[in-house]
């Protein structure tokens, strides 16, 4: 349905996002497209902004590349878990808490992208095994809090100073050269992917 006028390359990305593609221009990275679904609308707008349509996609070659790191990434940041008094469940609740401090049970839920339910079942391991208190709302007596306890910070100060160890040993083996390359890539990487495509979540799910 789309006009061969030089931009095969990007088409495919406005047909899936349900446009019309009408027109592109190189010189000022625009195009007057439309769209029945506003979401889809946004996100193209986005990819078009960013001066997509002139940058060779990525080959099959960097994806692994990419996919692989990933995997490596979070293999570190689950080994960094193991042997601990909590489950990994457990600790991103306590990772949760760390980050946004005392909190509702709800907000704690949607933090993690979980049930009510499921909260309420680590909270009572965790008050049990003392990594956490639970409290209440002044203003609202049926709202239930939790907070972190001395131990429950000593544990993810654990996991994180173990991250940060391994992480390191990994990274000095790379060449000051590539290594400076890798973060400034992955930093502009992580600008994309958090500011620029949806997401169902609007934070990082924590690990």
């Amino acid at each position: 349905c789309f006009k061969n006028d030089g931009h095969a390359h990007i088409q495919p990305v406005f047909a899936t996002c349900g446009y019309d593609f009408k027109q592109v221009s190189r010189s000022s990275a625009h195009a007057r497209c439309h769209a029945a679904d506003p979401a889809g609308r946004r996100s193209c707008d986005k990819l078009v902004s960013m001066g997509i349509q002139d940058r060779p996609q990525t080959s099959e070659q960097e994806l692994a590349a990419f996919e692989c790191a990933t995997q490596d990434l979070v293999g570190l940041a689950l080994s960094s878990v193991e042997q601990l008094e909590v489950s990994l469940p457990q600790f991103r609740l306590l990772l949760t808490l760390q980050r946004r401090g005392r909190s509702t049970s709800s907000d704690c839920a949607k933090a993690l992208g979980v049930g009510n339910s499921s909260i309420t079942r680590l909270a009572d391991r965790l008050n049990a095994s003392g990594h956490l208190t639970r409290g209440s709302d002044p203003a609202h007596r049926s709202v239930v809090t939790l907070e972190l306890t001395v131990s429950g910070r000593q544990v993810v100060q654990q996991v994180t100073e173990r991250r940060r160890q391994d992480l390191s040993e990994a990274l000095d083996l790379l060449d000051p050269a590539e290594r400076a390359a890798c973060a400034a890539a992955l930093d502009k990487l992580h600008g994309l992917v958090g500011h620029s495509i949806p997401q169902p979540n609007s934070t990082h799910l924590p690990l």
